[in-house]
Order: C-alpha cells, then sequence, then structure tokens
C-alpha cells in the first residue's frame, strides 16, 4: 500500500528529520506504518538542535532527549 511513497522519496529513505513546529501525531503514525519514521527536534533558531529522537529510540510525539552537553 506505502510502496509508492517510498518509492516516490528514492527507495531507500531510512527516516525524515523534522523540526520548526510540532507534527501531528497523524501524520506521523502514517509515515512509520510506511515504513518511514520522522524524527522530532527542538533548538531555537539562533543556537543550534538540543533534543533530537534518534532512529533507534524513535517516540512519536517527542522530541527527544537533549543532546550530550546541552544546557
Amino acid at each position: 500500500m506505502f510502496s509508492k511513497w517510498r518509492d516516490g522519496v528514492g527507495g531507500s529513505l531510512r527516516f525524515f528529520v523534522s523540526g520548526g513546529a510540532p507534527l501531528s501525531r497523524r501524520l506521523s503514525y502514517a509515515f512509520l506504518a510506511a515504513g518511514i519514521p520522522i524524527l522530532q527536534g527542538y533548538g531555537m533558531t539562533e543556537a543550534c538542535v538540543t533534543c533530537a529522537n534518534r532512529p533507534e529510540d524513535n517516540k512519536v510525539g517527542s522530541i527527544g532527549p537533549p543532546l550530550t552537553g546541552s544546557r
């Protein structure tokens, strides 16, 4: 059912990375069902990413744990 989605993004995509605004759970679960997880992260524009989900520990609806060294 989702093979057209995967093929449309090259067929070898492992995950998407999203930031800037919260992503709806519905959209996250739709892509997850297609085998394309969306990893969310957070960081201020004038700084850098401070929190991010990792492929091996992705949680829908979460921005992930703080990166090492973040304050």
